[in-house]
């Protein structure tokens, strides 16, 4: 037998139901009109980002292009300053225009101890045994009282082991220094201890170049040896200027009479092998410098 709940009970159940369903109320949705605002944040938001990523990668590319710009200049400005330098004014350009440079550079220095056997023997002062070991003797230069220096070039050098000549005649050759037989000797007369250098003959020229094709390097050769590139690449408009005795100011051209140069202005201008994005023109970088030749006589 099966026991039936009293009224009293059942009219509590339905209170306490009662309550129960007016306390669970349905939850609230996401309109569309708010769905279509929340979209349209997050696509305000997400173009905000992209361009601010696409602005930041952007000027990262540019600095990196300007710095390779920069570095194509100065390499090469840093290793002919270091160069022409040494230069001997009278005599020591060769040949010269806007885009090629010639030049005689002296790396060693040294003094006439006499003439044996039909060459003249020399002692040099010390200099760096990596310098001296890969210079590729192309001349001498030897200079007599008050005069300019005389040019000896396709000579010969040959190393002397010992020589009593210099000893006799009083000259010392020094630890790490030299001693050399050169031909042809210098034609007398000439006296014991005349001041004399070796030197390399080097040339510099803006070509096309074979590593980026279709853009300029600079080229360097030193004779005997293979022309190699420098550095690339330069936009067209880089040059050399020249200063002539007497002139303060840089010309284009170089004077008639070579032996009135001065010094040189490196007008380098190194450009990015490629372009920035949404752009056709390299990235550039203009260095100028100017070297004068330090090997020159006072006025």
């Amino acid at each position: 037998m099966i026991a039936r709940p009293s009224r009293r009970r059942l009219r509590e159940r339905l209170r306490t139901d009662g309550r129960a369903a007016r306390t669970v109320r349905p939850r609230r949705g996401v309109t569309l009109v708010e769905l279509l605002v929340s979209v349209a944040i997050l696509g305000i938001l997400g173009t905000a980002a992209v361009r601010l990523f696409v602005s930041q990668s952007q000027f990262v590319d540019q600095q990196v292009k300007q710095r390779s710009a920069r570095t194509v200049s100065r390499v090469s400005l840093n290793l002919m300053l270091q160069e022409l330098r040494d230069v001997e004014a009278s005599g020591g350009v060769l040949a010269a225009d806007r885009h090629s440079l010639s030049v005689r550079v002296p790396y060693a220095l040294g003094m006439t101890c006499g003439t044996d056997g039909g060459r003249t023997v020399v002692s040099l002062l010390p200099v760096d045994s990596a310098l001296f070991a890969s210079a590729a003797f192309a001349g001498y230069a030897y200079r007599l009282g008050s005069a300019g220096y005389t040019y000896v070039d396709a000579a010969a050098a040959l190393p002397v082991v010992a020589s009593g000549l210099c000893t006799a005649n009083g000259i010392t050759t020094l630890a790490r220094g030299a001693l050399l037989q050169l031909t042809p000797p210098i034609p007398p007369p000439f006296h014991v201890g005349t001041p004399l250098f070796a030197f390399q003959r080097i040339d510099y020229a803006f070509l096309p170049s074979v590593l980026v094709p279709g853009r300029l390097a600079l080229w360097r050769a030193v004779q005997g040896g293979p022309r190699e590139e420098v550095a690339v690449p330069f936009d067209s408009s880089s040059a050399f200027r020249f200063f002539s005795a007497g002139d303060d100011s840089s010309r284009a051209a170089p004077p008639a009479d070579l032996s009135t140069v001065r010094g040189v202005e490196l007008e380098f201008i190194g450009a990015s092998e490629r372009a920035r994005p949404g752009r056709t023109t390299p990235e550039l970088s203009r260095q100028r410098s100017a070297v004068f030749f330090l090997n020159r006589p006072e006025p």
